[in-house]
């Protein structure tokens, strides 16, 4: 159907790609997904797809879960990987740690037992640590999928991360040391498909109205649509 586009041409709508070999790295809450596409100057073409669908920032979290839940066991606490109100509780510190790890060196983790509170403290290296092989599978993903592509690392000229859970640092350092260059994060990515659908439905809506001979109305200006 016309006017149909898929989400990794959407992003690179929002990021503004100029002609060249592009990659999108598409690191979710729940899924991973890895594009490479040949950005031409009329249109995009994919040439490559592929991810993991059991793989997303939900694992990164897990890992803290798990080590948090052990650090209360530590202080003779009750177990909050119990399946209960409890896990649910653990599961949104340890979110909202993550997130905080993505700006900070250092957080706490203010948890409640029966009948007391706990404190667990984890800094940025000891969550890297801990969830180092979820990146080294997210970093095997995006070699499988340009080595499908038929492309090497020298010839990718940006890389676009998208996905809420591409804010982690480390995700960021391995993709630019295999890149050799800075990864593109000018656009939110937690925004950018949105962003970038608004974009195609502008631009469509503009095409409809030139042609129908009314002028257009509709205009686009530092990732704002007016």
């Amino acid at each position: 159907m016309a006017g149909l586009v898929d989400e990794p041409v959407a992003a690179g709508l929002a990021f503004g790609v100029t002609p060249g070999v592009v990659v999108v790295y598409d690191l979710g809450g729940g899924t991973l997904e890895v594009t490479v596409m040949e950005v031409g100057d009329e249109e995009s073409r994919i040439i490559a797809t592929g991810g993991d669908r059991r793989l997303g920032g939900f694992d990164f979290d897990a890992r803290l879960m798990e080590y948090a839940a052990s650090e209360v066991r530590k202080l003779a606490g009750p177990d909050l990987l119990d399946g209960g109100r409890r896990q649910a509780e653990l599961r949104e510190r340890c979110e909202q740690a993550k997130h905080a790890l993505s700006r900070a060196l250092q957080t706490r983790l203010f948890l409640s037992g029966a009948d007391r509170s706990y404190t667990v403290e984890v800094g940025r290296d000891r969550f890297e640590r801990m969830t180092q092989d979820l990146l080294e599978r997210t970093a095997a993903v995006v070699d499988e999928v340009l080595g499908r592509a038929g492309v090497g690392w020298a010839r990718v000229d940006r890389i676009l991360l998208v996905g809420g859970s591409t804010r982690m640092p480390m995700v960021r350092r391995m993709i630019e040391r295999r890149l050799g260059g800075a990864a593109d994060t000018t656009v939110d990515p937690d925004q950018a498909v949105a962003l970038g659908a608004a974009i195609a439905a502008r631009d469509l809506t503009a095409a409809d109205r030139l042609a129908a001979g009314r002028p257009r109305m509709l205009r686009h200006r530092d990732g704002e649509l007016l």
